[in-house]
């Protein structure tokens, strides 16, 4: 989409006077109300959630990274836990979840978990913002890519969200760090099959 001659709020406030429709649509299939606001905030108990374009135009975001961005929110937070509530056992698995959050290492690894899941489902729905997904992480989220300053836990959890998304980069981390990444990527089942388990817990 081209809009020639207009100011960066102008064209992001064009972008999702088009594209508001879509991301309600996306968003009301999955029982949740996705609407123009001043602020990001998502309530999955109550189905509200709220987008801020001047988010993206502030950071420099070009329309099609906003509306990646957009689709990362629904679908990494509101259609996932949409998901889990739709059953009771889910319900009861959710409330579970919460608990377990409770911990800080439980929930950023959570968060890195459905950010990988969300956005490799993103990929398969809309494979032409492909390329907008490698670009914001590598240049916006997590452009750094030594990550041995960090806690060897924390280094884990990024390494994985960080080399998945832009998978033609590698990090900087320590060889323990490695050597367990490389161990949960081969894990031997009973059935004598060799399985990723990173892969497992992060397929969309």
């Amino acid at each position: 989409m081209e809009l020639p001659g207009q100011p960066p709020e102008n064209i992001s406030a064009s972008f999702f006077a088009q594209e508001e429709r879509v991301l309600s649509d996306i968003a009301g299939g999955s029982g949740f109300n996705f609407r123009r606001g001043d602020k990001w905030a998502i309530n999955p108990e109550t189905g509200d959630a709220t987008f801020d374009p001047k988010f993206f135009t502030e950071k420099g975001y070009t329309p099609s990274q906003a509306l990646f961005a957009a689709f990362h929110e629904i679908r990494c937070h509101l259609v996932e836990t949409s998901t889990i509530l739709s059953t009771t056992e889910g319900e009861k698995e959710y409330a579970r979840l919460k608990q377990r959050m409770k911990k800080e290492r439980v929930r950023i690894w959570e968060n890195c978990r459905t950010d990988i899941k969300g956005n490799l489902a993103i990929t398969q729905f809309a494979p032409a913002i492909a390329d907008d997904i490698e670009q914001v992480y590598r240049e916006k989220l997590w452009p750094e890519q030594d990550l041995t300053d960090k806690p060897k836990h924390l280094q884990f959890m990024y390494a994985v969200l960080r080399k998945t998304m832009v998978p033609d980069e590698d990090v900087v981390i320590d060889p323990e760090v490695t050597a367990e990444i490389d161990k949960l990527r081969n894990v031997q089942g009973k059935d004598g099959k060799t399985r990723d388990v990173i892969k497992i817990a992060t397929d969309p």
